[in-house]
């Protein structure tokens, strides 16, 4: 039969007869209790220290990214970057290794890799060759509804020196003010573009001919012939050979269409 660890006695030996063996047994109790003891306070410290050091492995984490340019006015922590002629510097710790606090304290300058502050962790590049100034080239552009959004594709396959783009552009929306002309009735084919003089024109002998004054475009003067009909004439103030104010009038005479003839004329240099 085993020994019991605490009385000493073996099997049916009574305590009467061992009886001094049994302060050895409360000496082995207040041991293995101050063993217990011990070690939870091991654990204990243990945790604490665990937490200590997990609190600054969070703020060296916390700490580790860019600042920018360096500013010598921050305050920077250990594992903060900042860059400096290029070149990208961190933050060490204090000898003891615990984080350090460091303001107005510069960074070496490359080829220079460390000081008592800061390491080097980036160097800057050697300086690139010449680029290629690319012809760009503008490919198919197609008319979106309104409200869409615009688009911009390079085409599959166009080299880096020429890449031709297709845009995709929304054309706006119909007034709604006050004017009779409507969108439809001038681009009937919905490209985003006004139509040609004879879409115009088949669209208003269909009954829409009020939209330009109950008349077909031809009916309005051209600049060209009214501008030949001006260098023809002879100026009696030798205005460079075009109509004085008078003459002018006495050519248009009483049409009612005065505003586009006179748009025309001011536009081909007349002075009125």
């Amino acid at each position: 039969m085993a020994i019991n660890k605490y009385c000493n006695l073996y099997g049916e030996n009574k305590i009467k007869d061992d009886y001094d063996k049994i302060n050895i047994g409360f000496s082995e109790v207040e041991t293995d209790i101050t063993g217990v003891l011990n070690s939870e306070s091991d654990r204990e410290t243990a945790e604490t220290d665990r937490e200590v050091n997990e609190v600054d492995r969070q703020l060296r984490y916390s700490n580790t990214k860019h600042y920018g340019q360096y500013d010598p006015d921050f305050v920077y922590h250990t594992n903060n970057i900042v860059s400096i002629d290029g070149c990208s510097y961190m933050l060490k710790e204090n000898p003891d290794g615990t984080i350090l606090e460091s303001q107005g304290f510069t960074p070496p300058t490359y080829p220079v890799e460390e000081n008592e502050h800061w390491k080097l962790v980036g160097k800057k590049g050697d300086k690139g060759d010449a680029g290629t100034v690319p012809n760009i080239t503008v490919g198919t552009v197609t008319t979106l509804q309104p409200g869409k959004l615009v688009t911009v594709t390079r085409q599959a396959g166009s080299p880096n020196e020429s890449p031709v783009f297709d845009f995709a552009i929304p054309k706006g929306q119909d007034g709604t003010g006050a004017g009779d002309v409507l969108w439809a009735d001038i681009d009937q084919d919905d490209d985003g573009i006004i139509d040609t003089a004879n879409t115009a024109n088949n669209a208003l002998n269909s009954g829409n001919a009020d939209k330009l004054g109950g008349q077909l475009p031809g009916y309005y003067a051209k600049e060209t012939s009214l501008e030949q009909h001006i260098n023809n004439s002879t100026d009696a103030h030798g205005l460079n050979n075009k109509l004085d104010k008078s003459e002018f009038n006495n050519y248009i005479g009483g049409t009612s269409h005065v505003s586009s003839i006179l748009y025309a004329y001011k536009n081909i240099g007349g002075a009125l």
